[in-house]
């Protein structure tokens, strides 16, 4: 029996939320709110099913609570959510050639907004302060029985003012 978006989502909590053209096209984030941003994993996975993507988004949105819980510097959890595209904004033209559906569910989180890449620190000083921070949180992450099998720059983001990083991406994170 083949399954619908609907019948694999009605358990799933949340709500629908409309999201705007991608933050990120490669990662498929999204702002939702003027505080938070939605993964919408699946766009860059189209031949992986649906219920293996809410698999995915629920496992991630997991860890990252729990590393969340524990004092590590992630970005705010909210949760798994429906939410929904907005064909009418002006995405990419790859996007515009795609099937995708209309609803799909995402997770959603704090959006640090002030913040860069790890990787896209220019000077040498201040990204190496920020890489002594983010294997400061990979250790701490460790020690509470998580590893990342993605642990690059690309995945922690910088806060210049606050002179934090936070750890981002999650769906190459075990429990060891």
């Amino acid at each position: 029996m083949t399954q619908t978006l609907s019948d694999i989502l009605a358990h799933f909590p949340g709500q629908t939320l409309e999201i705007t053209p991608p933050l990120d096209p490669l990662k498929y984030v999204y702002a939702i709110s003027p505080n938070h941003v939605a993964k919408a994993q699946g766009f860059y996975a189209l031949l992986v099913n649906l219920e293996g993507k809410v698999h995915a988004l629920r496992a991630e949105y997991c860890i990252a609570d729990k590393l969340y819980d524990a004092g590590i510097s992630v970005p705010k959890p909210e949760g798994v959510f429906l939410v929904s595209l907005n064909t009418s904004k002006s995405f990419d033209e790859e996007m515009k050639h795609r099937s995708v559906h209309e609803t799909v569910p995402a997770f959603v989180m704090e959006w640090l907004k002030d913040t860069i890449l790890v990787e896209e620190i220019k000077s040498s000083s201040e990204k190496e302060f920020a890489e002594l921070l983010r294997e400061k949180e990979l250790s701490k992450a460790r020690a509470i029985g998580f590893y990342s099998y993605d642990a690059h720059w690309h995945n922690a983001l910088w806060d210049k003012e606050k002179e934090k990083v936070y750890l981002i991406d999650f769906e190459r994170w075990r429990r060891i």
